[in-house]
């Protein structure tokens, strides 16, 4: 078991916005690595050594929490309402729960293959080359609204107020190759999640995606029920999802924290749709 930290932008698509989401704990079993070797390149062609592994992922629950895993950390988002009222929202994110109140985890698969030699599309007739297919990272997530504050004031939310259904967290890397031309410092060795545009495991990287944002309920005041009013605002499907995941390591687990365990760098906002 190990563990990591995160960074991520996200994009609320209708109301044009990219925000910052909240720095992530992560703990990762690893439950299945898998290599198969054939030197002479018969049985994986045109591959000499194929590798996988999967691992079952959790949020580390800040403190203070209801429980120790599962709850990513209260943020804020700022927007505007119809283009000029101040909206300031706390949102939650939350991990689905089974019968048994534990978090169902997300699940990460990471491909690692070498070319044979001189297979590789950038590699000479007798060099072998890496080649790491798309990651896939998925998990479904709930979303909620701890409070509401329109125009300076605070609406006193008295239901839970929540998206209705729980929504699935899409992410996946880019085709990496690893004697390209264009690989850019910190996508070789020595290898920097922060910078890079790919993703390899567990040195970490970029993970790019897409996130639903369901209808919203039970955003009720004592006199009314904004949740129309929250889902017309930022209720959308296919929101732009950016991660950058730490080098995964045994010492950034709860129990066992050191200086290697960092929080990333947050990541820069691009420029919000005209």
């Amino acid at each position: 078991m190990s563990g990591n930290r995160t960074s991520g932008i996200h994009e609320v698509a209708r109301a044009k916005q990219w925000i910052n989401l909240p720095a992530l704990h992560l703990v990762t079993f690893v439950e299945e690595q898998v290599t198969l070797k054939d030197p002479t390149c018969r049985d994986y062609y045109p591959y000499q050594e194929t590798q996988s592994w999967k691992g079952n992922v959790n949020l580390v629950s800040p403190e203070g929490a209801a429980h120790p895993y599962g709850h990513a950390p209260v943020f804020t988002v700022r927007t505007a309402a119809l283009g000029a009222v101040p909206v300031v929202a706390r949102l939650s994110i939350q991990q689905v729960r089974d019968a048994d109140g534990l978090p169902v985890p997300w699940t990460l698969s990471v491909p690692n293959k070498t070319f044979c030699p001189g297979l590789g599309p950038h590699a000479g007739p007798r060099q072998t080359e890496q080649h790491i297919p798309p990651a896939e990272f998925t998990g479904d997530v709930q979303i909620g609204v701890e409070s509401l504050a329109v125009d300076g004031v605070d609406i006193q939310l008295t239901g839970q107020c929540r998206a209705e259904r729980p929504t699935a967290l899409k992410l996946a890397s880019r085709d990496y190759y690893g004697r390209d031309p264009d690989l850019r410092p910190g996508e070789t060795v020595p290898w920097d999640p922060s910078t890079t545009r790919f993703f390899t495991g567990p040195n970490g990287g970029l993970l790019e995606g897409t996130v639903d944002i369901p209808a919203f309920t039970g955003c009720t005041t004592a006199d009314d029920d904004l949740s129309p009013v929250l889902t017309g605002l930022v209720s959308q499907d296919d929101n732009p999802v950016s991660v950058r995941v730490s080098q995964l390591r045994a010492a950034c687990v709860p129990w066992a924290y050191d200086d290697s365990c960092t929080p990333m760098p947050e990541m820069d906002l691009p420029a919000s749709r005209p």
